[in-house]
């Protein structure tokens, strides 16, 4: 008796991402599964309810973006976003008083993006100068890393009201010369967006949460890790109501400490969204702050609730204390496991390499930040430590675990950014950055795909076409492989599919 199945896809090229079957033409689906996949001279034993000729179109798994923050890209939707084109200070105020006149007075003023380096001969942004945009408003400065601020005087007393009932462990004010804050602020983004920010109403966030899933379909990601530390029950209460309504992308949830053990239990019963790593922001204040006794308690929490951790490290320094850190958990729970997850690593000298091999640290790096931020990068950071910026190659070679994520908002969200940066390591300004550390083009791949399934821990559900796997998968214009750069970075992605039904269609 032939079997009944949902879907036959024929005529393809079908980029599966396994190592069993590379490669295949046709692929069957069932129940959002794939059931099997077929070679050229193969014959299906299959009926299907719908068969589709692929034409030679290029089919391969959908991508997963290991590390990003869908709050903040919803957020960022209703913000000033700071174009960098401005080489003058009245010409940047200009700009943004016009955005400021369309809001009501006393109304919070949200810009985005902003960094020094990007304005060379404008002075640093201050609580000052901002008082010259607006005194009506209170207004925040965004840095584009999202881990620094800078506040008008109207937005200040909101947030000195705010730290007076907060621990202001991990924050750092700067001062002026007389003792006086500047209005620049360093690591207060959680409390800045907790209790000093008024929440969007709950229906422009709905609507932001849409048009975000359009893009990401648009982009064939299928898959996302939100990598935010301050993730609450309530804060997830309107996504909860999304998916109930439209939706469908698959969600890995990090947090941190404080919210880890209720977020488990708040995401049951959506079985799209799962909790995933404990979070760890490592914070240099000028101490590296947590301290270690402290990171060593919140790891094992995580491993305690056979949870990985995910450790933001971005410097060398950093790096050491986090290993340390694990090294110590590793002492006092032998009989555990924990799977640890090191954010960024934007600066790892090799002498570390076997260190994170040996403890079978798991790396989340972040291709994009090459091509926006690669400029800034080799004006800013030591010659003699260009060589430590983003090792991916070297990792790879080490037998390290390597998967990618946007970080969007910090960067743009588009995998086919990442891939072209990964694959050349070009800035925006076409320099190379770290050339040495450029993967093939198949490597760029698995950082979106399988290896990126793998530090997210569903390996054996997604990031390749194969029979038991979830039927996630795109069509795109040309074969991701054998294009020429420029489309690999500007791929046009036809389809996007997720548990066998289609969601995005380009016409």
């Amino acid at each position: 008796m032939v079997q009944q199945i949902d879907l036959f896809i024929y005529n393809a090229v079908i980029l599966t991402q396994s190592t069993s079957v590379p490669i295949a033409t046709s692929m069957a689906i069932h129940n959002g599964k794939i059931i099997a996949l077929f070679g050229h001279n193969d014959s299906s034993p299959y009926q299907a309810k719908i068969s589709i000729d692929a034409q030679q179109k290029v089919i391969l798994p959908g991508f997963i973006d290991a590390h990003c923050h869908l709050q903040a890209m919803v957020s960022e939707q209703f913000s000033i976003h700071i174009p960098t084109s401005y080489e003058t200070k009245e010409a940047l105020f200009a700009y943004l008083r016009k955005q400021i006149s369309h809001i009501p007075n006393g109304n919070w003023v949200r810009i985005n993006g902003y960094h020094p380096f990007h304005f060379p001969h404008i002075e640093p942004l201050s609580m000052a100068m901002l008082d010259e945009l607006s005194t009506n408003h209170p207004i925040r400065v965004r840095y584009v890393t999202r881990h620094t601020s800078v506040l008008n005087s109207k937005g200040w007393d909101y947030f000195k009201q705010a730290l007076e009932n907060h621990p202001n462990d991990g924050i750092h004010i700067e001062l002026d010369s007389l003792g006086q804050p500047t209005g620049i602020i360093h690591g207060a983004d959680a409390l800045l967006n907790e209790s000093v920010l008024p929440k969007l109403p709950e229906e422009q966030w709905l609507v932001g949460i849409e048009a975000l899933q359009a893009k990401l379909l648009s982009l064939g990601i299928t898959t996302v890790c939100d990598a935010s530390p301050t993730t609450s029950v309530s804060q997830l209460a309107i996504w909860k109501k999304a998916a109930q309504h439209f939706w469908k992308i698959p969600v890995h949830w990090m947090t941190g400490s404080p919210h880890f053990d209720d977020l488990a239990n708040h995401l049951q019963p959506i079985p799209i969204f799962k909790r995933n790593a404990l979070k760890i922001v490592l914070e240099t204040m000028p101490e590296i702050y947590p301290t270690k006794d402290a990171i060593v308690q919140m790891m094992k929490q995580a491993f305690l609730a056979n949870s990985p951790v995910a450790i933001h490290v971005v410097n060398p320094e950093m790096v050491w204390h986090a290993i340390d850190a694990l090294k110590t958990v590793r002492q006092q729970l032998p009989e555990v496991n924990g799977i640890c997850r090191f954010e960024h690593l934007s600066l790892c000298p090799e002498a570390f390499f076997d260190m994170i091999h040996e403890h079978q640290i798991q790396v989340v790096t972040n291709p994009p930040f090459i091509d926006i931020h690669g400029d800034r990068y080799l004006q800013q950071v030591d010659d003699n430590e260009h060589c430590w910026l983003y090792p991916v190659n070297s990792l790879l070679q080490h037998g390290i675990t390597v998967a990618a994520g946007s970080d969007a908002p910090v960067a743009p969200i588009s995998p086919w950014l990442g891939l072209h940066a990964a694959c050349t390591r070009q800035s925006k300004n076409g320099l190379q950055v770290n050339i040495r550390e450029a993967v093939s083009r198949q490597n760029a791949l698995n950082l979106y795909t399988t290896h990126a399934a793998l530090v997210i821990g569903e390996q054996h559900q997604i990031g390749q076409l194969a029979p038991g796997f979830d039927a996630n998968f795109i069509i795109v214009k040309q074969h991701p492989v054998n294009c020429t750069l420029y489309q690999l970075q500007n791929m046009q992605v036809l389809e996007t599919w997720i548990a066998g039904e289609r969601l995005y269609h380009s016409s």
